[in-house]
């Protein structure tokens, strides 16, 4: 997952651009990975999705460790929180 991210930050020069866009992530999208509805969702919602998605597998991944999830998103541990809260995640 690392890898993927940092591929997109990467291609997305962000120095340029403000929001990681559905191109930013071309590489993945096989009809046999990633399934998005053209023109049924904003590209902020698919982009929330996705985050929520990855925010999610990380914290599976670490045993629900914060610390650790947010060490490995390379993400301060408030922001974090600030995540959980605003997808509506446990905090706990």
């Amino acid at each position: 997952m690392e890898n993927v991210l940092e591929r997109a930050v990467s291609l997305a020069h962000m120095e340029n651009m403000q929001l990681l866009g559905k191109r930013h992530f071309a590489f993945l999208c096989t009809k046999s990975n990633i399934n998005y509805p053209t023109g049924q969702k904003s590209l902020k919602t698919m982009t929330q999705e996705f985050e929520k998605k990855i925010v999610r597998r990380v914290l599976e991944e670490y045993g629900h460790d914060k610390v650790q999830a947010a060490e490995s998103l390379e993400i301060d541990l408030s922001s974090l929180y600030r995540k959980l809260k605003k997808y509506g995640m446990s905090t706990d």
